[in-house]
């Protein structure tokens, strides 16, 4: 059984951890104000008849075109950072680790073109269009790497949470391979589901959901909730200049806040996509449960994520650390 605190409580420090040497940044320790909802009779709470709305909200974000100079740039992401971490202007090799579709070494290949990139995966998804500096590998993070020692200027993950058994030994691995004054930034996710107000129930569908993932996971010996111990494994290995982030997601559009209610919408609507692929594996396999009984349950899941009136939320930790030089 997990000692993990119940998922509804929130970790003791939100905006990231204090650590000797490290300097920890981030969002206030503030509570969200909720958006004003209409009470209405649905299960959904106002969201189930309105995700084709949500989604073609999402959709034309993507094409609200920047204009400058005369000429046209997509919109998508405008305002986003690709990396937190201060790396050199004119970086030599990057390495993304876990990286999924392509899209962030896409991204980093045409920002920084100096740069030899190399995106690795156990799948290979990716598309053949890509930057002349991109370079894909079907390689597995967690076997011995055979990359060359003080190589990497950056090295990334983005949404790896319990992809590791054994994060220490990835950042030790990464240690070794990052060049004296390289990178290693993590940009992981706590699945624990909090909240600041009481509004999530400890006895709904969705504190169980997460309680039940974590258990899933800890018994293939992988944590869900080990973002949080990154800026510590980090200065374990022998980083410096660690920084610790942590920004709140929220889990639909319940915010006030324009912009985090955007958030909120990406957030529900990649949790809705992703929830029966992330549940199915784990609950049959770990927890003996049969697909009938995970369907069944994740319909109720799905109310959950989906009601407004329910003010949850996922940490969401950026950390990143410097090989001395």
């Amino acid at each position: 059984m997990s000692t993990s605190p119940p998922p509804n409580v929130p970790p003791s420090i939100e905006t990231g951890l204090s650590t000797d040497n490290s300097s920890s940044e981030g969002l206030p320790n503030y509570i969200m104000e909720a958006d004003v909802i209409q009470t209405i009779d649905s299960d959904d709470q106002g969201i189930g008849d309105d995700l084709s709305t949500y989604t073609t909200s999402l959709a034309s974000s993507v094409s609200d075109y920047q204009y400058e100079n005369g000429r046209r740039y997509h919109g998508y992401r405008r305002g986003s950072k690709l990396h937190w971490a201060p790396i050199d202007p004119n970086p030599q090799k990057i390495l993304d680790v876990g990286t999924g579709t392509g899209a962030w070494a896409i991204d980093i290949a045409d920002m920084y073109p100096s740069a030899y990139v190399i995106g690795t995966d156990l799948s290979p998804i990716q598309g053949s269009w890509v930057p002349p500096n991109l370079t894909y590998e079907i390689d597995d993070a967690e076997s011995e790497w055979t990359y060359e020692q003080d190589s990497f200027d950056l090295i990334h993950t983005r949404y790896l949470t319990g992809a590791f058994a054994d994060w220490p030994k990835f950042i030790e691995r990464s240690f070794t391979a990052n060049k004296p004054g390289g990178w290693l930034e993590c940009q992981e996710i706590e699945s624990r589901i909090c909240s600041d107000d009481g509004t999530l129930l400890p006895d709904s569908a969705l504190v169980k959901w997460s309680r039940l993932l974590r258990e899933a996971a800890e018994t293939y010996g992988r944590s869900v909730v080990a973002a949080a111990q990154l800026a510590d494994w980090m200065e374990d290995a022998g980083y410096v200049n660690v920084t610790n982030r942590c920004f709140k997601l929220p889990t639909n559009a319940w915010p006030k806040n324009p912009k985090m209610k955007e958030v909120g919408m990406y957030q529900m609507m990649n949790f809705l996509d992703g929830l029966q692929a992330l549940t199915m594996a784990l609950f049959t396999r770990a927890l003996g449960w049969t697909p009938a009984q995970v369907e069944a349950f994740l319909v109720d899941v799905r109310r959950d994520i989906k009601d407004k009136n329910v003010h949850s939320y996922n940490n969401f930790y950026v950390a990143y650390g410097q090989k001395p030089e």
